[in-house]
């Protein structure tokens, strides 16, 4: 019963993803400039011209549903937290970006409870966007940012509980991780059913910890070069996770490009608004964590998510640019 929730659930959170980037393209533009509001169009039904902006609105998000589904159907359809929790980060990441204190604050909340591995990049923009606050003198701001602290408060007191000890994990869980991904010279791994895991080698001799300490500088770029690799330059068709086999996985230089398409188009949206740093240093920061450990392709979701949606809504704008 869980798995089959758990992976309804997914697919519902893509569903209102979609309803709520729309929303904010159709309200405001690239997150920006208003446009129409659509509760006031609701409100005149018998208005034809409204009516058609609606089913406009609702082919728009069905479509970008599709999309979506089309992209991560793999990793949305299995017993994983990755999509529910990514889903929550890039909502707060765009409240980040809008300075909208309570969205931000409970969605980068639920994301971290959901998942930890976005513990350290929430925390990272919950002290920047308290300490704007509180620069600006937005004191309700800089409180409700505070509810974020209030999100994570269940799980310290369950790690007390268990283990005596204050922390939002087991310190010898993560220290034992730690070093597992530290010590690791993996490019990418890939978990395969039937059978054990299929680890891609990296051409690097050393892991990041041991490549640091001896100043390995070489060693480090080659290992991080086949990391993005392995994350920009290859895929499983549909999201798969778990593989038949190791050749499910394609590495070709046309997704490289693909991605780096991606990227332009993402920015050519965002970058009519001031800003947009915002929502590119946040998705820095979860890369740069993902270069750390070992990679799996789904712990880089957050920025797929991203680049998807954002490409998508690009040529919306374009499409409507010329419709007019």
């Amino acid at each position: 019963m869980f798995p089959y929730t758990l992976a309804r659930l997914s697919h519902v959170l893509l569903l209102a993803f979609s309803f709520y980037m729309l929303a904010i393209e159709q309200q405001q533009g690239s997150l920006g400039q208003k446009k129409w509001n659509l509760p006031n169009i609701l409100a005149v039904r018998h208005d034809k011209q409204a009516l058609l902006h609606i089913y406009k609105y609702l082919l728009k998000v069905l479509c970008a549903f599709l999309l979506l589904e089309f992209m991560f159907m793999g990793l949305a359809s299995v017993n994983l937290t990755d999509v529910p929790a990514g889903v929550f980060a890039v909502i707060a990441i765009i409240g980040f970006y809008r300075k909208t204190a309570l969205l931000f604050a409970l969605a980068a909340g639920a994301s971290v409870l959901i998942r930890a591995a976005y513990l350290y990049p929430m925390l990272v923009m919950v002290a920047s966007f308290i300490v704007e606050s509180l620069y600006k003198k937005s004191w309700p701001k800089a409180a409700i940012s505070f509810l974020f602290f209030l999100c994570l408060a269940p799980q310290y007191l369950l790690t007390y509980q268990h283990i005596g000890v204050f922390s939002f994990l087991d310190p010898s869980k993560i220290e034992y991780w730690r070093n597992f991904h530290f010590s690791s010279n993996f490019s990418g791994y890939d978990t395969l059913i039937p059978g054990a895991g299929h680890p891609w080698p990296s051409g690097a001799t050393l892991g990041f910890a041991a490549a640091f300490e001896q100043r390995q500088w070489g060693g480090l770029i080659k290992l991080f070069a086949s990391r993005v690799d392995f994350y920009f330059a290859s895929f499983v068709p549909l999201g798969k996770v778990y593989l038949g086999g190791a050749r499910e996985r394609i590495f070709s230089p046309v997704v490289f490009l693909l991605h780096g398409a991606a990227f332009v188009f993402a920015y050519l949206y965002l970058k009519v608004k001031i800003g947009a740093w915002r929502i590119w240093i946040p998705l820095s920061i979860i890369l740069t964590q993902g270069l750390l450990i070992i990679p799996k392709q789904r712990f880089i979701f957050v920025i797929q998510l991203f680049l998807v949606m954002g490409t998508y809504l690009y040529f919306i704008r374009i499409i409507e640019k010329k419709a007019v």
